[in-house]
């Protein structure tokens, strides 16, 4: 196949074959016959001077489950089948169509099919209006969107369900957390004179640590209902938080011996508690899958490029395979193949559910047995984020 000329591609003028293609729908009915019946649901077209005197394509009714040849060309045959708030809706959008062409007159309406099942129809129409511009005629088209729809509706039930489970989840797990949090309150109420520093420091860490828990379990819960997003008007220092996470970690860390350092620093306007989940989850990530060899080594850069906050976590860990980088992010998936590490791979999937939640986006580069750097990349709110 030969390019086009660029005068062809740049010319104004109407292209010969849509030229050709009007005068054949012009002259020979064959054309539109073929042309309404192949891709559209139905056609109507309506008298707006005389309200009941409407025409409707065979099409039209046998997306309906009726017999055309015996419907009468009436707008009042179709009336008593569609759904009437539907319909409320759809006059509206006339009447505003009517006095304003550019509000364009198109929406999904619920009809009863002959069956008595509910059909869904995308019903778009245009006005024709006379030399002074009033409306006189009104051409419209119909498309059966009802598998879309229950589809659709579906998708709605299975959501609806799983936020029913959060809402379970979420009790079941915060009962023996508040259990746990009022027994050590109660602790340190009775025995907090007599403790020394240490004891009080592991009770004071514990009671933010369940702290921390019960509030990701919240925002879990709120991840889990479409209709909500995350609270993204915090301003998180980014040194706060990772000095929380390591806290966190902190028998991790001692046990391994591993380092954190934080080159920049960065204050985002996000979630607090998600952006909180997310460094933490990279950060146990990294001393997890560290190598036999060599103590976790683990730094945390912040940048401001303008656009976004730009966090990156490296560590000199145990890498992963080039062929399965592509599928780290995946639900409930592992790629180390180490069954002595702990883990059912739900980390990185909800870190990359977590950022895009948040607006951003998270990627990764790694080399096997050398290390892996996961980016986050988060809006910057002009105003409210500044570079340190």
């Amino acid at each position: 196949m030969t390019a086009a000329s660029p005068s062809a591609l740049q010319s104004t003028e109407p292209h010969y074959l849509r030229s050709e293609l009007y005068t054949l729908v012009r002259e020979d009915s064959r054309v539109f016959d073929f042309i309404q019946s192949g891709s559209l649901d139905g056609i109507w077209y309506w008298d707006i001077e005389n309200p009941e005197h409407e025409w409707m394509s065979p099409r039209f009714w046998e997306t309906l489950g009726y017999d055309p040849t015996v419907k009468p060309h009436l707008a009042s045959a179709w009336q008593d089948i569609i759904n009437q708030d539907d319909l409320a809706l759809a006059l509206e959008n006339f009447q505003r169509h009517c006095d304003d062409p550019a509000h364009s007159y198109d929406q999904i309406v619920r009809y009863r099919h002959r069956d008595g099942s509910t059909v869904w129809i995308r019903c778009r129409g245009l006005a024709i209006r006379d030399g002074a511009g009033r409306p006189i005629r009104m051409l419209g088209a119909h498309s059966d969107v009802t598998s879309l729809k229950e589809a659709e509706l579906k998708l709605q039930q299975k959501n609806d369900e799983l936020l029913k489970y959060s809402y379970a989840i979420s009790h079941d797990l915060k009962g023996p957390i508040g259990n746990a949090a009022l027994a050590l309150k109660i602790i340190s109420a009775k025995y907090g004179s007599t403790m020394d520093a240490m004891s009080q420091r592991l009770i004071d860490e514990l009671q933010l640590s369940m702290s921390r828990m019960t509030g990701v379990i919240e925002e879990l819960h709120r991840i889990a209902s479409l209709d909500e997003t995350p609270d993204c008007t915090e301003v998180v220092t980014l040194s706060d938080a990772l000095a929380a996470v390591q806290r966190d970690v902190g028998s991790e860390i001692a046990q391994t011996q591993a380092t954190i350092t934080l080159n920049g620093d960065a204050d985002i306007t996000t979630s607090k508690i998600l952006f909180t989940q997310v460094l933490y989850n990279l950060i146990q990530n990294a001393i997890k899958y560290r190598r036999d060899d060599i103590a976790p080594q683990i730094r945390v850069t912040a940048c401001n490029t303008g656009v976004h906050w730009q966090i990156s976590i490296t560590d000199n860990g145990l890498g992963i395979a080039e062929e399965n980088q592509g599928r780290v992010f995946e639900f409930l998936k592992r790629v180390h193949g180490k069954p002595n590490i702990p883990g059912v791979g739900l980390g990185l999937s909800f870190c990359k559910k977590a950022i895009e939640r948040l607006g951003g986006s998270i990627s990764l580069t790694s080399t096997l047995n050398e290390g892996s750097e996961f980016v986050l990349k988060l809006p910057v709110n002009v105003g409210l984020a500044t570079a340190h």
